[in-house]
C-alpha cells in the first residue's frame, strides 16, 4: 500500500479554496446582501408576527 500522499489531493484542494477566495472576495467587491432570499423578507413584521403563533 503507497503510504505518500497524492500530490494531486492537494492541488485539487488548493484549487477549491482558491474559487473560494476569489468568490469571497467578489462579493465584498459586489456588497452582497447574504440575507437575500429568505424567508424574513416575504413577510412584513405583523404578518410574521401572526405566522409564529400559528405555528
Amino acid at each position: 500500500m503507497n503510504s505518500y500522499m497524492s500530490r494531486r489531493e492537494d492541488n485539487v484542494r488548493e484549487y477549491h479554496r482558491l474559487l473560494q477566495r476569489r468568490d469571497a472576495q467578489l462579493n465584498r467587491g459586489q456588497f452582497a446582501d447574504k440575507g437575500r432570499d429568505m424567508l424574513l423578507n416575504d413577510y412584513m413584521k405583523d404578518e410574521f408576527t401572526r405566522v409564529c403563533h400559528e405555528l
